[in-house]
């Protein structure tokens, strides 16, 4: 496969990206496809009616209904290629199951995750995560671990917040705040409330991330994503992106949990920041972040880092770009809040305006946006 790059042309080693047919994985394409790699995509999605697959940086893509067919497809398409792919994973679950099938994938592909297999797969779980923040001295919410029903639940402080114990296992939506004794019996009730977290729920005065690539040297984090207009069941916000500044959080200790989890690839780390200015750590996503894009447009393509060490070029001219202030909104999730008035005009159009960069739409890659507003439409005038 031909590709230009700022390295001399010459065969080179394909991308795959593996995701859902959403903006995360959109992301990835883009900043790739700026930096003129044209990856191959894995999208999965139960309808046929996607969106990602219309961008102009796709090499090929596969659509497939099912991420238990993500190893079968990979050995099919991949096992005889003279240089080995660099695989990308958009999602938990893909992150996953790369996870547990490396010994049977690392011959062919050039994977994101740890040297020995299953490694990531048990740091996934909170609990675990947890404990390895502990270690390394962040500050953690206070935590009770539910593994079958017989939990005491007059015990559990309140209010609290209960999330699946592990994400690949979960969705964002299954993720529920209770303020009483009464809403939490009701939750329990109505859930069967095993593997899973109940945490203090932090009076929070903002969240943010920490959204990097760990690569065979170095652990980067170029800046914070600060979640602005958080949204239901969802951490894909309007947000805004700063360089990272020595003294805004415990970036050390930060760096040395990545490296103790022996993580290689792209990641995220989240954080709630309460009244009092104490830092509470929430979670590793070992894949790329839904937000990640923010970085590409403060000037800084991870995803293309991530690649070139993979194949062992220089990547520091990439890594020593100054990152700028931006602004990201997620296109279609503020129109959501708009149309059912989480929002107002005003205040919609007022981040409008400050916007930098948008999730879904790009004036370079036009196409998968107004795919998007097709299939919407369709749904609409279906009903």
């Amino acid at each position: 496969m031909y590709i230009r790059t700022n390295i001399d042309m010459r065969i080179m080693n394909k991308v795959v990206v593996i995701g859902g047919d959403h903006h995360n994985t959109l992301g990835v394409i883009r900043g790739l496809g700026e930096r003129g790699i044209h990856p191959d995509v894995i999208i999965v999605s139960l309808s046929s009616m996607t969106f990602v697959d219309a961008s102009r940086y796709i090499a090929n893509s596969w659509i497939i209904k099912d991420e238990s067919e993500i190893v079968d497809l990979l050995l099919n398409k991949y096992k005889n290629e003279i240089e080995k792919p660099v695989v990308i994973c958009c999602s938990d679950v893909s992150s996953g199951i790369i996870d547990d099938n490396r010994d049977k994938l690392a011959p062919f592909l050039i994977l994101p995750g740890a040297e020995v297999q299953g490694r990531i797969s048990s740091l996934m779980s909170k609990k675990r995560m947890a404990e390895l923040a502990m270690e390394v001295g962040l500050n953690i919410p206070q935590t009770t671990y539910v593994s079958d029903s017989d939990t005491d639940l007059s015990q559990i402080k309140l209010p609290c917040i209960i999330k699946p114990l592990e994400s690949r296992n979960g969705k964002k939506e299954d993720i529920a705040i209770c303020r009483t004794i009464d809403e939490l019996k009701k939750y329990a009730a109505s859930n069967n409330l095993c593997n899973e977290q109940i945490q203090d729920f932090i009076d929070k005065d903002f969240e943010y991330q920490l959204i990097g690539c760990s690569t065979k040297d170095k652990v980067i984090i170029p800046g914070v994503s600060k979640i602005l207009r958080p949204c239901k069941g969802s951490n894909t916000s309007f947000l805004h992106y700063i360089p990272l500044e020595e003294n805004f959080c415990a970036i050390d200790k930060c760096i040395d949990f990545v490296r103790r989890t022996g993580y290689k690839g792209l990641f995220s780390l989240e954080f709630l920041r309460d009244k009092n200015g104490k830092d509470y750590f929430m979670e590793i996503n070992f894949r790329n972040d839904g937000n990640a894009i923010c970085v590409t447009a403060a000037g800084m393509s991870l995803p293309y880092i991530w690649y070139l060490d993979c194949i062992d070029e220089d990547y520091s001219q990439e890594k020593n770009n100054k990152v700028k202030s931006v602004y990201v909104m997620p296109d279609m999730a503020e129109l959501k809040l708009l149309v059912t008035r989480q929002i107002s005009l005003k205040d919609y159009i007022s981040d409008l305006r400050k916007t930098n960069r948008f999730m879904e739409y790009d004036k370079k890659d036009k196409k998968p946006f107004w795919k998007l507003i097709k299939h919407h439409l369709c749904s609409i005038l279906s009903i």
